[in-house]
């Protein structure tokens, strides 16, 4: 796979999202719950107050009946609806069904004994200064559950309020305030006093609730409580549905009380069988839909609504993204509301065997060839089997039992199709199916196509990453064998150096013999043994070198801090290169107190100075320069040992602390010993064994500064050996 179709795939994963759905929908609980209860809140304060009205004015004892039995009704629906309103407004969804089923039907139960016993409305007394009511011993319990219901509203505000922050809190308080104020003045004139057969206030009630719905409406137009637009849509849509129905069913029931029976029209006859109207026009929808489930189960009823079928593709095409499930998927909601014996999509894939989703057993259910899909395929257009011609394509839908064939394809190429057998219930496809599926088709062609995209790029990740795991599990095999062969050539080095340097101490040994007495050799003679003498010399310090190397990458090496006086031991290293000094001419001394004392090991300190100032009496001119600079700097020890010898290029920095990292410059050709290219080496790793650091500054023609530091205190050693 090339890295252009590689990024085309991805760009495509990249807007799946933006694809998939057929339409934006949001969860509209909250909303719709909340302008709900806000707009019956507001209806029954309207419904509260013509009653109250009604009620007062009433000159019968049935009128004034109903229109009291209307008060209580009303003002019963008030607090739960205040409950709804805020329990939505604060957490965000509905109340459980813990909490929404008691509360129904403890209402429902008081309105029953309202409306069929004497136990709440006991006597209606009629007076000209205002109608009154002998209430029964139910009104005090009825009180009591709405003051239960009402303060629970109020509650869970205040605790909503207490954590929310910014614009949220001062909407709860809005509403708060709003909800206190008909607690605080209402519960007076409307609970307490009628209690004591007091109506004479009652009307106070309704006008608290409606200044509660003024604060209200202020906070959801100033401060977006709610879906503003919503709410005026709803509210208008209901309003001017409950003006039509009340003025035509009222005016139509005057009208055939009065000139059909030519009977007088009885008013609260009326008032009552318009609410009941209104009542039942709300609730038809509702009904209906029950009733439409019912009959869909037993007669398998092809009625459904599209926005329903639609928003059931859209989540499964905005939730699934592999292929199988997407197919899967669709399938299900074409069967769950199309009611079909068998549904399948076949994608055609070049080069691949075909893919199949079938809601019925393939085994039971033949599918027609690749050659009959194809042939169906050229009329490139939906087919219906009823509408179709005497033709071999409605042989081949006859033979499969196929009632709709749909061919699936973008702009660009033709992906598969989807087939559908009959109906169950044995109806042909309307054109409301076929309407449906020709909206959902298009939307289904890019979800596919996505998920073919998706699956792409799944298998190359997987293919890439097998051959990452192969090339990554060689390389760990070869690692382990390059540590094999490097840990062999340790310990063949370790072996060679011991090895080595005991003949070579030997020779080297019986050379100084032979040199101490000059009488007894010709000049050549000592020429050629001094020559073997400074051979076997370099050839010991090359075997030493070497097993240091080996003794420190191995982990062999063991340190022996001690407190000694450092200068004394880089004096103690200039005596022992005095006559190397003498060679040159040079001025070799230390700078620094001489009571000056660290911890440390001394003998690969010895070891570190010995190195660099050799090397620096290596490179310095004749009558040269090397100052041993020995300091304390932010709590560490740092050694500087400084020459003026021609320098060090810059590019050549990285190569002085590797081992083997002799410059192919006038650095160490200017040598007249030649190195083993091993001492900085050796220094770097026996500093940093130490916890400290080594670097160097250069200026080509002016010299160069070797700088070591170590802790002032040194930490304690790991011993994992010995060396030596």
């Amino acid at each position: 796979m090339n890295r252009s179709l590689l990024r085309t795939l991805i760009s495509k994963v990249k807007t799946m999202q933006g694809k998939r759905s057929l339409c934006s929908l949001q969860n509209p609980d909250r909303e719709v719950v909340g302008v709900l209860s806000f707009s019956i809140f507001i209806l029954n304060v309207i419904i509260w107050a013509f009653a109250i009205a009604f009620f007062r004015m009433s000159q019968t004892i049935r009128d004034a009946l109903l229109w009291d039995r209307m008060i209580y009704l009303s003002g019963s629906i008030v607090p739960p609806m205040v409950f709804f309103f805020s329990h939505t407004l604060a957490y965000k969804r509905l109340p459980s069904k813990f909490l929404t089923i008691p509360l129904i039907i403890i209402s429902a139960y008081f309105i029953v004994i309202l409306y069929t016993t004497r136990l709440w409305v006991g006597n209606i007394i009629l007076n000209n200064e205002g109608n009154s009511v002998v209430l029964g011993p139910v009104y005090i319990w009825w009180g009591i559950f709405l003051a239960c219901v009402y303060n629970a509203g109020i509650w869970i505000l205040v605790k909503k309020l207490i954590h929310s922050k910014s614009l949220e809190r001062l909407q709860i308080q809005y509403v708060l305030i709003a909800a206190l104020f008909p607690m605080v003045v209402g519960i007076i004139p409307n609970v307490i006093m009628p209690f004591f057969g007091n109506y004479r206030n009652i009307f106070i009630g309704p006008l608290v609730n409606i200044a509660m719905a003024i604060v209200i409406s202020y906070a959801i137009i100033k401060h977006r409580l709610l879906d503003i637009h919503f709410l005026i849509a709803r509210s208008v849509a209901y309003v001017l549905f409950t003006i039509l129905a009340c003025s035509f069913y009222a005016g139509g029931m005057f009208a055939i009380s009065t000139f059909l029976f030519v009977q007088p029209a009885d008013i609260s006859y009326i008032t009552f069988s318009t609410i009941l109207a209104i009542i039942i026009s709300f609730s038809f929808q509702s009904v209906l839909k029950f009733i439409e489930k019912i009959t869909e189960r037993i007669f398998y009823k092809n009625y459904y609504h599209i926005d329903e079928f639609l928003y059931a593709v859209s989540r499964v095409m905005a939730t699934k993204l592999e292929l199988s499930e997407l197919m899967s998927g669709i399938l299900s909601v074409i069967d769950k509301f199309l009611h079909v014996t068998c549904a399948m999509i076949i994608i055609q894939t070049k080069g691949h065997d075909d893919v199949i989703e079938s809601s019925c057993s393939l085994e039971k259910h033949a599918m027609p060839t690749s050659e009959e899909i194809d042939l169906l395929k050229k009329r490139n257009q939906l087919l219906v089997y009823e509408d179709m011609d005497a033709s071999t394509e409605k042989e081949i839908m006859s033979e499969y039992h196929m009632g709709l064939f749909m061919p699936i394809r973008t702009n660009q190429e033709s992906l598969g199709c989807l087939l559908l057998g009959e109906k169950s219930s044995g109806d042909m496809y309307f054109s409301q199916d076929i309407k449906v599926l020709q909206i959902m088709l298009p939307e289904l062609a890019v979800a596919l196509e996505n998920s073919q995209s998706y699956e792409t790029i799944k298998t190359f990740n997987k293919t890439l990453k097998a051959e990452v795991d192969n090339a990554t599990s060689d390389l760990r095999n070869a690692n382990e064998h390059l540590k094999q062969l490097d840990s062999l050539k340790d310990e063949f080095i370790s072996i060679a150096s011991h090895e080595l340097r005991t003949p070579l101490t030997t020779l080297k040994g019986f050379l100084e013999l032979e040199l101490k007495d000059p009488g007894k050799l010709s000049y050549d003679s000592r020429n050629h043994l001094e020559r073997a003498y400074t051979s076997s010399q370099r050839m010991i310090a090359l075997v030493n070198d070497m097993l240091d190397v080996s003794k420190i990458e191995s982990d062999r090496i063991t340190l022996a801090p001690v407190q000694f006086n450092l200068v004394e031991l880089v004096q103690s290293v200039i005596s022992e290169e005095e006559a190397h000094a003498k060679e040159k001419l040079a001025d070799v001394h230390v700078v620094g107190d001489k009571t000056f004392r660290v911890t440390a090991d001394p003998s690969r300190i010895h070891q570190i100075l010995l190195n660099l100032i050799n090397n620096a009496l290596k490179f310095i001119p004749e009558k040269g320069t090397v100052i041993v600079t020995c300091s304390e700097k932010d709590s560490r020890i740092e050694v500087a040992i400084s020459d003026n010898g021609p320098g060090i290029p810059k590019e050549g920095f990285p190569r002085l602390f590797t081992k083997f990292g002799k410059l192919g410059t006038s650095y160490s050709s200017m040598s007249e010993t030649q190195g083993t290219g091993l001492g900085l080496y050796i220094c770097k790793k026996l500093v940093e064994l130490q916890n400290g650091k080594i670097f160097v500054t250069s200026e080509v023609g002016k010299g160069s500064t070797f700088t070591f530091t170590l802790p002032k205190v040194l930490p304690e050693v790991k011993k994992s050996g010995t060396l030596g």
